[in-house]
């Protein structure tokens, strides 16, 4: 009879237990570009809230599944797939349009300084394809909608969408569902001050000390990147989609968010820089400890004794010109270290036994393995912070975007050389790997680097994750910043300054017209008062 009780006892517990999970579960719902990178990213964030127990969803277009690796999506992630007109958006990923868009400065690089018509016309085409046909699909896909409706969605992260996809939004705006922004760079919307006397522009090369002509740059960079990043909402969806709903523009609809969770900076690694409550600073969140190899990489990662460097562009960059892998080729040819690469397209010739060509890799588990030496990459973020997280000095060849900054970054840490992918040449590659694993510095100096990182109250993830339940219980507009409404003349003080400026100037010249009229007055009485001397004869 004890017995009967005591199990009673447990399975009411267990029973309880399973309720207090229910009511504080949550459904939360991903949406991004459908780039291997971007999803990469959007996963890891979806991934710490499934940890407390929510349920996690992720927005993602029918013609892309087929061409993900296998396993790319965590179990706990669950796909929602809406159907599109055509598979037009996948072109970006492709080598033809990689080579004769963003990467054209390849065979012409004066298009990386200065891009021709024609670039900017393709990459603004690419992006109408978003701002319009992808996302027209996606709000007028009924069944997609409905299951969508089903769910009863508590909470919608939108991840990186604020320049080439701002027509994300619309999706929590139509179902009416509050929404947290994802984004690389604090945006103005945030509040979250951005100083360019300060706070190097990702486009720059400089660090938190600038002199006057770097501060000039900087401005003027800023301010070319203000415009840049200026989006709008395509009258056709106010029309059609938004009927019945208050017009906004994107900069109101952005500066809605409940949050900005910033995943391109971390405060241990970045130049400082002021922000706000509403806007968390979380960079690193696909950074974590290393899983087993597959017996193949292990096999490999262990027979070389030397170490093994890893190289990988990432999972957007498909094509890269012939000479400059060749040239890498001949590099790796050349040192005494192992090379686990990640390359798409046809295999290179001469390619030695020490290089091993995949076309995808467990990336952050290869940083992790004790005999990783060096990491070769373009400075994407996912790669960036994995690195520093492993403690792996790193090679930088920049592609384009923020991966300068990133670059640029590692290397004002000293945990990095960057080079031009332009004009590098083999041997000057084979030095950098040479000096970088021969001198102990830059292996100190990312170790250092990585404790930093790790010695946190709390992982990106785990940070993340709180503030979203908290807005998710309280709302976060109380952490919102009045700045957001403000005129930029407003915000920097430049009316009250001007104010204060004429009202010294009329003050200071009432006092002259004073003093010169007291002046002119005490003259005459003093004239007036001068005694009259007599002739005498």
């Amino acid at each position: 009879m004890e017995n009967y009780y005591i199990s009673t006892m447990c399975l009411t517990i267990i029973y309880c237990m399973t309720l207090i999970d229910q009511v504080n579960s949550a459904r939360f719902l991903g949406i991004c570009m459908p780039f291997k990178s971007q999803l990469i990213d959007t996963q890891a964030l979806l991934l710490g809230l499934a940890d407390r127990g929510h349920e996690v969803y992720i927005v993602m277009p029918q013609p892309m599944l087929p061409s993900l690796p296998s396993g790319f999506f965590d179990k706990r992630i669950q796909v929602l797939l809406f159907k599109t007109r055509s598979d037009e958006f996948l072109v970006f990923e492709t080598a033809e349009f990689q080579k004769n868009g963003i990467f054209s400065y390849f065979d012409r690089p004066t298009d990386r300084t200065f891009p021709s018509h024609k670039i900017a016309q393709l990459i603004n085409n690419f992006r109408d394809v978003f701002t319009k046909n992808y996302t027209a699909d996606m709000l007028k896909d009924t069944d997609f909608n409905k299951k969508l409706k089903d769910l009863k969605i508590d909470m919608v992260i939108v991840q990186n969408a604020f320049i080439s996809f701002s027509t994300a939004y619309l999706l929590p705006i139509i179902h009416n569902i509050p929404y947290v922004s994802g984004v690389a760079f604090p945006p103005t919307e945030s509040g979250a001050p951005s100083l360019p006397s300060i706070v190097p522009n990702f486009l720059s090369t400089y660090s938190d000390t600038m002199n006057f002509w770097q501060r000039t740059v900087n401005f003027l960079l800023f301010m070319h990147y203000q415009y840049m990043v200026t989006c709008s909402i395509p009258y056709d969806f106010h029309a059609e989609s938004l009927e019945g709903i208050p017009k906004k523009n994107f900069h109101q609809i952005l500066a809605d968010s409940e949050l900005f969770i910033v995943t391109g900076r971390h405060p241990a690694l970045d130049f400082p820089q002021l922000t706000l409550p509403n806007t968390i600073f979380a960079g690193g969140m696909s950074a974590k400890p290393g899983k087993p190899l597959p017996k193949d990489l292990q096999t490999f990662m262990e027979g070389h004794k030397n170490g093994v460097i890893v190289v990988s562009f990432g999972s957007i960059a498909s094509y890269l010109p012939d000479y400059v892998i060749k040239k890498m080729v001949e590099a790796f040819g050349k040192i005494k270290y192992g090379v686990i690469w990640k390359h798409t397209g046809p295999k290179p010739d001469s390619v030695t036994p020490n290089v091993k060509l995949l076309p995808w890799l467990p990336q952050n588990d290869l940083l992790a393995h004790r005999n990783t030496k060096l990491f070769i990459s373009h400075f994407g973020l996912g790669g960036a912070f994995e690195s520093f997280y492993h403690g792996v000095p790193v090679i930088g060849l920049p592609l384009n975007g923020d991966q300068y900054y990133n670059s640029n970054r590692a290397q004002h840490r000293g945990i990095a050389k960057v080079m031009d992918i332009l004009y590098f040449t083999t041997e000057e590659l084979v030095g950098n790997i040479n000096t970088m694993i021969d001198n102990s510095s830059y292996v100190d100096k990312a170790k250092k680097l990585s404790a930093i990182y790790r010695d946190q109250p709390w992982t990106p993830q785990q940070l993340t994750t709180y503030w979203i339940e908290h807005v998710l219980k309280h709302g976060g507009t109380y952490l919102h910043s009045p700045t957001v409404l403000m005129s930029w003349y407003q915000y920097y003080l430049l009316d009250v300054i001007a104010f204060l400026l004429v009202v010294s100037i009329v003050v200071l010249t009432l006092c002259i017209l004073c003093y010169r009229c007291c002046c002119r007055i005490f003259c005459k009485k003093k004239t007036s008062t001068k005694p009259i001397k007599m002739k005498t004869k």
